[in-house]
C-alpha cells in the first residue's frame, strides 16, 4: 500500500514538472502569469512605456560642413544618455567619431546652452577648433580637432560660472580673434542670484586666448543672430523687447566695429516699425555675403517671411571714422531688395537661437528651404542673382517631392 502511494506521489510530481515545463514554453499571451488583470481607471500600467519608446532614439541637429576638406560635424541628443548632447564628426574617409568626451562622474561634458532656457547655438567651428557651451556650468570651452583624436576640452571663460553667465549663438570675428555671442547673466557683482525679470541679456565679445568677456550692446531686452561681417567692419544683430516674442516684432540692427573693438552707433535696417503707418514686422537670420558687400535677412513685412538684402555703404577694407559710420546705412536700409517675393515662408518661429533656413553662397546666390501652404513639406530651392541687364532673381526648385527641414 505504501509503495503504491509513493508511486502515485512520484507520478504526480512528474506531471507537475511536465506541466510547469509546458507553461514555460507557452507564448506570453497564453502564460497564466500574463492573464488579464483588473485595475482602477487611470492606474493600469502599460508595458509600452515612454522609456521603451525613446531609449534608443537619437535626435540629429545643427549640421556643419567644412567646405575646405568635406569634414561634417553635427549634434546628437541621445536618449540613452539622459538626453546628453554630443558633437560628432565625420571625416572625408567616412570615419565617424564622437568629439565630446564620454560622460563620467569627473567630467560630464554635455554640449547644451540654456540661454533663454530654450537654448540653440551651442557650438561654433573656427578652423580646426570647436567652441561650445557646456551644460553643467554654462561656460565656454574649446577643443582642437586637427590631431588624430580631438583634444580634451579646455575652459575659455574663467569665472563665468561664478557670474552665472551663459553663452550662445557665436559669430567669429577673425581680425580680433574673438567670438561675438549672446550672453545671459543671472548673478550680480556680489554673486547673488538676480530676481526674475532682472536677468541681463546682452551681446559680448569673448577673447578666445584670454577668456576676457567684453560687453558690446545692452540697450534691448533680448538679442539673437549676432553676425560679424567677413571684413570685420560691421556687426549685425536682431533684438526685441518684452512682451514681444521673436516672431511678433523684432528689429535688425547694424553698427560699425571701432578700431578698439567696441561697437559704434547702431542703425535700424529692418523690422519692428508700427509707427506712422509703418507695418510691424519680425526680421530674422541676418547673414553677410562673402565679400561683406551685402547683408541678407528674412522679413515678414509683406505678411510672408521673404528674403531681402541691402547693400553695405562702403566696400573698402579700411574702416575710417568718416566712412565706417552707422548713418551711412540709411539709404541702403531704405532700399532693401526683395529677392523673390512670394506667398511662402523662408522664416519660422525662433524658439531656439541660431536656426537658419538659408545659406549665402560665394557668388551671392542663396540656397535654402521655404514652406508653401499649398504644398506639403519644405521646398529646397536655389536663388540666383539677376544676370547683366536683368532685374529678376532666378528661383530653381531642387527637390523632387517633399521633405522635412
Amino acid at each position: 500500500m505504501g509503495n503504491r502511494e509513493s508511486k502515485q506521489a512520484k507520478q504526480s510530481t512528474a506531471a507537475a514538472a511536465e506541466a510547469s515545463a509546458g507553461t514555460a514554453s507557452l507564448s506570453p499571451a497564453l502564460d497564466p502569469s500574463n492573464a488579464p488583470r483588473e485595475a482602477a481607471l487611470g492606474e493600469w500600467e502599460s508595458p509600452i512605456t515612454s522609456t521603451f519608446i525613446t531609449e534608443k532614439a537619437v535626435k540629429l541637429s545643427d549640421p556643419y560642413l567644412r567646405a575646405s576638406d568635406g569634414v561634417m560635424i553635427w549634434l546628437e541628443s541621445r536618449s540613452n544618455e539622459g538626453g546628453r548632447q554630443v558633437l560628432v564628426m565625420r571625416s572625408p574617409d567616412g570615419t565617424v567619431r564622437d568629439i565630446t568626451p564620454p560622460a563620467t562622474t569627473a567630467d560630464g561634458f554635455n554640449v547644451r546652452t540654456t540661454v533663454y532656457e530654450y537654448g540653440g547655438g551651442e557650438y561654433c567651428i573656427v578652423g580646426d577648433t570647436v567652441y561650445f557651451t557646456n551644460f553643467r556650468d554654462q561656460a565656454l570651452y574649446a577643443q582642437d580637432l586637427g590631431a588624430a583624436e580631438p583634444s580634451a576640452p579646455r575652459l575659455v571663460t574663467h569665472g563665468s560660472e561664478e557670474r552665472g553667465e551663459r553663452f550662445a549663438d557665436g559669430s567669429w570675428d577673425e581680425s580680433r580673434r574673438r567670438l561675438v555671442m549672446v550672453s545671459e547673466v543671472h548673478k550680480d557683482g556680489s554673486g547673488a542670484e538676480l530676481p526674475p525679470g532682472k536677468v541681463i541679456n546682452r551681446l559680448v565679445a569673448v577673447d578666445v586666448s584670454s577668456g576676457q568677456v567684453t560687453q558690446l550692446v545692452s540697450d534691448a531686452e533680448f538679442y539673437s543672430y549676432p553676425s560679424v561681417s567677413p571684413n570685420g567692419r560691421w556687426l549685425a544683430w536682431m533684438q526685441w523687447d518684452f512682451p514681444n516674442m521673436p516672431w511678433d516684432r523684432t528689429t535688425l540692427m547694424v553698427a560699425p566695429i571701432q578700431e578698439d573693438g567696441s561697437v559704434g552707433q547702431a542703425t535700424r535696417i529692418a523690422g519692428a516699425g508700427g509707427a506712422a503707418g509703418e507695418p510691424a514686422s519680425a526680421v530674422q537670420q541676418p547673414m553677410w555675403s562673402a565679400d561683406s558687400s551685402f547683408l541678407y535677412f528674412v522679413d515678414d513685412k509683406s505678411g510672408w517671411w521673404n528674403l531681402y538684402r541691402c547693400q553695405a555703404p562702403v566696400t573698402s577694407t579700411t574702416c575710417t571714422a568718416e566712412s565706417c559710420t552707422s548713418t551711412a546705412w540709411a539709404n541702403g536700409a531704405a532700399a532693401a531688395e526683395a529677392l523673390a517675393p512670394m506667398e511662402a515662408e523662408w522664416g519660422f518661429p525662433s524658439w531656439n537661437l541660431d536656426r537658419r533656413s538659408y545659406q549665402v553662397l560665394s557668388d551671392g546666390s542663396v540656397i535654402g528651404v521655404f514652406t508653401d501652404p499649398r504644398v506639403a513639406g519644405h521646398t529646397l530651392a536655389l536663388l540666383q542673382p539677376p544676370t547683366a541687364g536683368g532685374s529678376q532673381w532666378k528661383l530653381t526648385q531642387l527637390n523632387l517631392g517633399t521633405g522635412r527641414q
